[in-house]
């Protein structure tokens, strides 16, 4: 009997269609308990072909940790097509050529505000017009 059982549940997981990194209302809808993890992501580089791929990077880390992390679900929202909504958001990554656009979002002040993590990598902890508590937000302090 136990055998029949894991084999119902490796066939089961073999069957298991990945959560689709572009699929924004599955993880909003998405069960209880899950973690939801936002990257935004730059399309374009400011360096040569290769280099400073942020899309392809926040891609490949939003596919292994859904393929990895049963209890996560990692979505990745390009540059253009900026989230609206972050209430759900357990943690929002940024890969930008310039967090300038973040550091103004008050969508992702209360995202954070509400206990949400944040990380910026890169040219994305770049805000040059932005107020000192940007700055702040990089570790996660609001004053």
């Amino acid at each position: 009997m136990k055998s029949l059982l894991a084999l119902a549940f490796l066939t089961a997981a073999a069957f298991a269609q990945p959560r689709d990194i572009f699929d924004y209302t599955g993880q909003n809808n998405a069960a209880a308990g899950t973690k939801r993890l936002v990257f935004i992501a730059a399309k374009g580089t400011h360096g040569g072909g290769g280099q400073h791929e942020f899309f392809a990077g926040a891609s490949y880390l939003a596919r292994r940790i859904n393929e990895t992390y049963p209890q996560a679900f990692s979505v990745v929202y390009p540059e253009n097509n900026w989230p609206k909504d972050l209430t759900k958001a357990d943690a929002i990554i940024l890969l930008l050529n310039h967090g300038g656009k973040a550091a103004d979002d008050v969508n992702i002040k209360a995202a954070c505000d509400r206990g949400a993590g944040f990380a910026a990598i890169h040219y994305g902890v770049e805000a040059f017009s932005a107020k000192d508590e940007w700055y702040d937000h990089m570790r996660l302090v609001w004053r």
